[in-house]
């Protein structure tokens, strides 16, 4: 081999050189672009991930077991949040509608459960059991209510309180008021009725007098011992002594008094 086969051997070796060298140069200026594009700061890439806003109708969250213990939804008009324990009994909703502003219940209804709403600006309390509901609490405009219900016979006791003053009644089994405690600015008085809720005695205390009246089935007064006054049906009003009796026949005329 001549010099000049050589020279010329070598310039194809050097070409050879200079296009891998050229291919690498362009593999490497690839890979570092490709990088600045693909590799962002971990905090920018987390927030491009996370959309602004997902809708959806439902969302349903299970556990590893694939039971589900949450739910999500809306049905119609209205929004509800369920709680589901691990045997997929629900245990607690949330929910509003158009109704129901809002509402909250825990437990299983048709077993023992609470429930709170707020239904047109007025919040109520109420608690179950499998027979039904058992109490109740109430506020109204002016109002404060506790209910009581006993089973089976349904018997209620009625808390109230009102700016006008509180009490608390008692009903029998046909939901009649049967006695009442009531406290009002001229002072506190009890209060009975028969199986019909007519009124048929009250002892009250007023002032610096205390005084107990009986009446009959026909709205009679019969009986009046103590102090207090009396608006009579022609339009006077009669005024008792602290220390006095008083007997009325069946039509409220006077048979005896004392002193």
């Amino acid at each position: 081999m001549d010099i000049e086969q050589r020279f010329e051997k070598l310039e194809r070796q050097n070409r050879h050189l200079r296009l891998a060298l050229i291919g690498l140069v362009g593999l490497a200026v690839v890979a570092v672009v490709m990088g600045q594009v693909t590799s962002k700061p971990a905090g920018q890439e987390a927030q491009e991930k996370v959309p602004d806003v997902i809708k959806a109708k439902a969302f349903v969250m299970v556990d590893e077991s694939g039971v589900v213990r949450g739910r999500m939804s809306v049905v119609e008009d209205a929004a509800f949040l369920d709680l589901y324990n691990g045997s997929g009994q629900r245990r607690v909703r949330l929910m509003a509608t158009p109704r129901i502003l809002a509402g909250l219940v825990l437990g299983e209804v048709g077993e023992s459960y609470a429930e709170l709403v707020v239904s047109q600006n007025t919040p109520s309390l109420k608690l179950y059991d499998k027979a039904g509901v058992r109490a109740g609490l109430e506020v109204r405009e002016d109002e404060s209510v506790l209910i009581l219900f006993a089973e089976p016979h349904n018997i209620e006791a009625r808390l109230d309180a009102s700016p006008y003053g509180s009490g608390v009644s008692i009903t029998d089994e046909q939901g009649n008021i049967r006695a009442l405690l009531d406290v009002t600015k001229d002072g506190p008085a009890l209060l009975l009725y028969d199986e019909e809720e007519n009124f048929r005695a009250r002892l009250h205390v007023r002032n610096d007098t205390a005084g107990l009246m009986i009446k009959d089935t026909n709205d009679n007064q019969r009986l009046r011992l103590g102090g207090g006054y009396r608006k009579e049906r022609d339009g006077t009003t009669t005024t008792y002594p602290a220390s006095s009796i008083y007997l009325f026949d069946a039509d409220e005329q006077l048979i005896w008094k004392a002193p």
